[in-house]
């Protein structure tokens, strides 16, 4: 108990320390990936933001592009730009629609159209006052000016970020310019221009964002501030400088930031190079991480504890079952070793069925834990004993006798066999025994056997052996040397299919299994001509015909395999079962069948002689049947014979003709069916009528002889004297005389 009690103490702080180890190890894993986790959660929310907000400027810088290029292709406003004497009414009309198109999108804070040759600027804003012509000593965007003189030095589409102050605004306008123009000269100065004024304000609405601690940034491609918090005049941040050196298109990174930790996310440049940056305080993004981490150690601490209070609760309630499990483990062990012999059992049978691994170390290592005798990885052969009479055998015995005797052919054949070779006995199961044999290495101190020799013998002893021993008739298959185990299954198949020839060699038979599957190669015809020739016979009944013609059929296959008695059986077996509902429906009356609906089970015969009492018993059943129907067709029509007699005896012209005629049947067919159920001819039958009835009328009437004899159908006095006498041995006269007296003549 101590012992167990120590096992299960053991098992349980093993399992306990799994447990808690692995909840430890997840736990910390948790722990340490949690800021990992974070920052890559708002990195990906960092970068969707700014790509979303690079999309906004690639289509802002599209949408300048596309109305830059309308207003140069548009026919009204054109004179704006190239005409030096422009009239009152094209000038507003070209104004008017230079408005249409500043009012297309909502973010463009104002247009200039700029006229070099007039040095005049047409200016469409979201400030009513600003609308209007301006010269270039009186613009009130001075600061557009300075970007015309330069002009060389921006990018045409290029936005350019700005502040500028008109005069009738005292706050500063901060807006992104794009410049576009048509200078066919390449001089120093332009002639035309398009200016295109977007509101930083609706940039700065997409870059806000709702925590207030982040904010974004939009650098150019040499690292100065385009937008966001800070100066744009100064030169690029060291956070900045480090962003340009990286190759990666887009990532995050960890810097400090005017003394604060921040991450720093940031995009791949956008068509016109720009970079987009996002900077978090770090402080912000870590602070829900510590609460969880405090969260996630208090959570695992706590389940440790539980598990570690409910282990002990729980370990007194456990120890008993499993000590009980021990006990139930230490007797099937016990059990294990009293059973080793049905272990063994199940093993060989496995290894036969083809259920057991067949790799050598593997089997090895089985072979010898269950002792097997015999070397199935070497020379060894196969026999099968099959228990004749099977059916006998079971109402007998029951299974536990079954299983007894099955054990006592196994020991009478290892006594038998066990001077020439190795043997292994297993019990297949139903009437199957089969027996493992391997031949003893021949040696200086053996003596070599002829192995067909003692192989007949030691068969032959153990027929003998058995029948005098228990009472038992077995037949024996012996199949072929193997020297493969792994085609051990395939040659108890063999051995398996073999032992059915038994049918054709009896009960007690030794069959060889080589012998037997060569029969395979012969080709067989089944004589479909004596199927349908058995066939009539049945229909009419011809019982000991049927039977012998049966036999021919059932005879002839033995000369070939087990599968061709199978198959001519089923034709057999179809071929009556179309017969039976034959005479069935034409006869009227009910067969009882013992055959299935499509093939009788071989397997529940042992000969073909059982095969074919089945079908005799049948063969005379239809055959009684038939006969019975046709005598009460018979007595039927004997009876209609004798009432015509009695009805037309009179007629002296009623013959077998007449009658044949009447009931529809040639004369010849119908004296002999008479003759055949009444013993007389017809003719004779005739005259017996007449007679009788013409002593009736001796006795009953004194009208003279001549005329009786009329009066009973006889054709002459003379014949019906000659009848009477041949019959009564006496004359009408003597006989009236003897009975009544004599009568006076009239």
């Amino acid at each position: 108990m101590k012992r167990n009690k120590s096992y299960f103490q053991k098992l349980l702080i093993s399992i306990f320390v799994s447990i808690a180890g692995t909840l430890l190890v997840s736990s910390m894993i948790l722990y340490y990936n949690f800021e990992n986790i974070a920052l890559s959660q708002v990195y990906r929310s960092d970068v969707n933001s700014l790509n979303q907000i690079s999309r906004e400027v690639d289509n802002m810088t599209q949408i300048a592009k596309s109305l830059t290029s309308q207003i140069y292709n548009d026919l009204t406003i054109s004179k704006l730009l190239y005409y030096t004497d422009m009239n009152v009414y094209d000038e507003a009309a070209a104004m008017i629609q230079l408005r249409n198109y500043s009012m297309s999108m909502p973010f463009i804070e104002s247009v200039y159209v700029y006229n070099g040759h007039l040095g005049t600027f047409y200016i469409c804003s979201n400030y009513s006052q600003r609308n209007g012509r301006q010269e270039i000593g009186n613009l009130d965007d001075s600061g557009i000016l300075d970007i015309l003189n330069r002009y060389k030095e921006y990018l045409p589409y290029v936005p350019i970020p700005r502040t500028y102050q008109v005069e009738d605004k005292q706050t500063k306008t901060r807006s992104y310019t794009y410049l576009g123009y048509d200078n066919l000269s390449n001089g120093e100065r332009l002639d035309n221009a398009v200016i295109v004024n977007i509101s930083e304000a609706w940039l700065n609405q997409n870059m806000s964002d709702p925590n207030r601690s982040a904010y974004t940034l939009i650098v150019d491609p040499k690292g100065r501030l385009v937008a966001g918090p800070g100066d744009e005049s100064q030169t690029p941040l060291p956070y900045i400088r480090k962003l340009l050196g990286f190759t990666a298109s887009s990532d995050y990174f960890v810097d400090t930031i005017d003394g604060t930790k921040s991450l720093i996310s940031y995009t791949a440049p956008n068509e016109i190079g720009w970079r987009f940056v996002r900077v978090n305080p770090y402080q912000a993004i870590t602070s829900k991480i510590t609460s969880m981490r405090l969260t996630t150690a208090m959570i695992s601490l706590s389940i440790i504890l539980a598990g570690l209070i409910i282990s002990l609760i729980l370990s007194r309630k456990l120890y008993s079952p499993i000590s009980q499990a021990l006990e139930k483990l230490k007797f099937l062990e016990a059990e294990t070793r009293t059973n080793h012999q049905l272990l063994k059992q199940e093993f060989l049978r496995n290894i036969l069925l083809g259920r057991e691994t067949l790799l050598r170390p593997t089997l090895q290592k089985k072979l010898a834990y269950y002792q097997v005798n015999v070397n199935l990885r070497h020379r060894f052969r196969i026999m099968m004993l099959r228990v004749d009479r099977f059916a006998q055998f079971c109402e007998k015995y029951d299974t536990n006798e079954q299983r007894l005797m099955k054990f006592a052919i196994q020991n009478i054949a290892g006594e038998i066999w066990r001077p020439f070779c190795e043997i292994e006995s297993v019990d297949m199961g139903e009437d199957c025994v089969l027996l493992l044999l391997t031949p003893y290495h021949v040696g200086t101190e053996n003596i070599e056997i002829n192995e067909s020799v003692y192989t007949k013998e030691a068969c032959s002893k153990l027929l003998l052996a058995l029948n005098d021993y228990l009472n038992l008739s077995v037949s024996i298959t012996i199949g072929p040397v193997c020297t493969e185990i792994g085609q051990i299954n395939n040659l108890y198949k063999q051995v398996y299919e073999a032992s059915f020839h038994r049918m054709f060699e009896g009960r007690g038979c030794q069959l060889h299994a080589e012998t037997i599957l060569a029969l395979k190669s012969k080709s067989y015809a089944y004589p479909a001509a004596k199927e349908k020739q058995l066939a009539e016979l049945v229909m009419i009944g011809k019982v000991d015909e049927s039977k012998l013609l049966l036999t021919e059929i059932l005879d002839e296959t033995g000369k070939y395999s087990y599968a061709v008695l199978q198959l001519a059986v089923s034709h057999l077996c179809v071929t009556m079962n179309g017969i039976i509902q034959a005479v069935q429906t034409n006869n009227a009356f009910r067969v009882e069948s013992e055959l299935d609906s499509t093939l009788i089970l071989l397997q529940q015969f042992e000969s073909v002689e059982e095969i074919k009492e089945l079908f005799y018993r049948l063969f005379e059943e239809i055959g009684c049947k038939l006969e019975a129907k046709r005598n009460l067709k018979h007595d039927d029509l004997i009876r209609n014979i004798n009432h015509w007699i009695e009805q037309d005896y009179m007629n002296p012209d009623l013959n077998l003709n007449v009658i044949a005629d009447k009931m529809g049947m040639t004369p010849a067919y119908i004296s002999r069916l008479y003759k055949q159920f009444t013993l007389h001819s017809m003719t004779d039958a005739i005259n017996d009528v007449r007679l009788s009835k013409a002593k009736e009328l001796l006795l009953k009437t004194d009208i003279p002889v001549a005329e009786l004899a009329e009066k009973a159908g006889f054709a002459t006095p003379s014949y019906f004297f000659r009848m009477f006498k041949r019959a009564f041995s006496i004359t009408p006269n003597d006989y009236r005389k003897m009975h009544r007296g004599a009568l006076p003549n009239k």
